[in-house]
């Protein structure tokens, strides 16, 4: 399979952002606490600085226009 470079480019940023959403998650639920509440998930993760909302307001399902796959 050949990739482009930007392909590549775009596939390290998807996993950057996916380790960092659940790294988020791991500091975000405890044992006491397991659960994130949907105002969070829309609100609370932020990735090099810009707001990511992990949820979508309207489908769930959220695939930022910046990442190739959905989170």
């Amino acid at each position: 399979m050949i990739h482009d470079g930007s392909s590549i480019i775009e596939n390290e940023l998807d996993l950057q952002i996916r380790r960092a959403a659940m790294a988020w998650l791991d500091q975000r639920c405890t044992d006491d606490n397991p659960l994130a509440r949907r105002d969070e998930l829309l609100n609370d993760f932020y990735f090099e600085g810009t707001r990511l909302p992990l949820v979508d307001p309207d489908r769930g399902i959220r695939k930022p226009r910046s990442m190739v796959a959905a989170l």
